[in-house]
């Protein structure tokens, strides 16, 4: 049964003036759906610590009130926590609607992370391919962003079309899936859900992954000794990028055990370097605590798939200058047993605010304590303010609501009629 075209509320139960923990909820007479259900991050005050999940407040959904029958779905965009972090307190009878590659990574996390969520039953969906949950036809369209396989979603319920934009940018190894993906969108669409990360942020056109790349390489070159890497694990772009600035600068690449098992998950859907007979500049280390979890979970097999690429921690004090490796703060342990490390380049690669944790901090005393090099070298996973006009001109919605910001207030200057709700408000469409 088509759904009356006057009957779509939406209400932003988390998102509206902040960055992560989205939590979006569309609904009819009949159907509600809910898009992504993300912990909320970190704070980058240094004087805040990081409170017990919050849930938004949802009635139906958590497995703490009566479940609702009307609640069809939750999709999930990608694998980024705060995206899907919140998925265990969902009743286990909501369908949850996400892409494979997303539901084998959040698994992955689930071994070799402190995550809690793992996905067992799924329906996974596909790029431009057309499913329906309850009244809602939706159609997934991939999109560039720093989680691998990330997606947006267009909505459509009889003759109202909604567009999710999803974490996306137009600076990293997928900058031009955009544009095509526009011309089978079309421009007759009645409600943009625009993320605004950089809203807030100096205006200017952010780095490339190529141009991220090449100053790697630079930094890389300047040093004789180690470069030490330090970025999410689970970012593909980047790992790209710092293995083909260890080609270019003749230097072994050298991973964890768990970015190798990522790795060979990614390889199933692009072309990725991992540890192989083909790609011989990856050799693969085995951390002690990462080890040692895993070893407890009996899941013994995956300390093994990658042995023939083995570097100990003698071979890596050895060949100091010949090794670009990749660590964070779990890994201390094992810095400390590696010798020759004095001096050392340690480059940082993620979101600044990452850094203000406990034990980052401590990763960052140890690298005072050992006089490395310190440098950041970063691109958001995020659209610059250039590209979010481009994407409301090419779109021409007849509203926008922003999302996955802290200041909704500055999309004034993007253009467009843009309506500012505030988290838990309905609004209909």
């Amino acid at each position: 049964m088509e759904a009356n075209n006057k009957d779509i509320n939406l209400i932003v139960h988390r998102g509206t003036h902040e960055i992560g923990g989205s939590c979006i909820e569309l609904s009819t007479n009949n159907s509600r759906i809910i898009i992504d259900a993300g912990e909320q991050l970190p704070s980058t005050d240094k004087n805040l610590k990081k409170s017990t999940v919050a849930l938004p407040n949802i009635q139906g959904v958590f497995k703490q009130d009566n479940l609702d029958q009307k609640i069809k779905g939750a999709l999930i965009s990608h694998s980024h926590m705060d995206h899907y972090g919140l998925l265990n307190n969902l009743h286990n009878d909501i369908p949850i609607f996400i892409s494979k590659a997303s539901q084998e990574f959040i698994n992955l996390s689930y071994l070799f992370t402190p995550s809690e969520v793992k996905i067992d039953s799924c329906t996974n969906f596909e790029s431009g391919k057309t499913f329906c949950v309850g009244d809602f036809t939706i159609t997934p369209f991939l999109i560039d962003h720093s989680a691998f396989d990330s997606y947006m979603f267009l909505i459509e319920v009889g003759k109202k079309r909604i567009l999710y934009s999803g974490d996306f940018r137009t600076h990293g190894r997928k900058s031009k899936i955009l544009n095509k993906h526009f011309k089978k969108i079309g421009n007759q669409i009645d409600l943009l859900l625009l993320e605004g990360t950089t809203i807030d942020r100096p205006s200017k056109v952010l780095q490339t992954e190529a141009d991220i790349e090449q100053e790697i390489v630079q930094t890389i070159q300047k040093n004789n000794t180690i470069t030490l890497v330090c970025f999410a694990s689970q970012n593909i772009d980047r790992i790209v990028s710092f293995y083909k600035a260890s080609i270019r600068t003749n230097k072994l690449f050298v991973i964890d055990f768990y970015i190798a098992h990522v790795l060979n998950i990614a390889k199933e859907y692009a072309k990725i370097p991992y540890p192989s007979k083909i790609y011989k500049n990856i050799r693969v280390y085995y951390p002690y605590y990462l080890a040692k979890r895993i070893s407890e979970q009996g899941h013994q097999k995956l300390l093994y798939k990658f042995k023939h690429y083995k570097i100990t921690k003698d071979e890596i004090a050895r060949n100091c200058d010949k090794i670009v490796m990749v660590i964070r703060p779990s890994v201390l342990l094992d810095l400390k047993k590696i010798d020759n490390l004095d001096g050392a380049s340690l480059i940082y690669s993620m979101w600044e605010g990452y850094l203000n944790t406990p034990s980052m901090q401590k990763l960052k005393n140890y690298a005072d304590s050992k006089k490395m090099k310190f440098s950041k070298i970063h691109t958001s996973g995020h659209a610059d303010v250039e590209s979010l006009k481009i994407f409301i001109n090419k779109i021409n919605p007849k509203v926008i609501v922003p999302i996955h910001t802290n200041s909704p207030e500055k999309f004034i200057t993007l253009g467009g009629n843009i309506k500012i709700l505030s988290d838990g408000e309905q609004f209909k469409i």
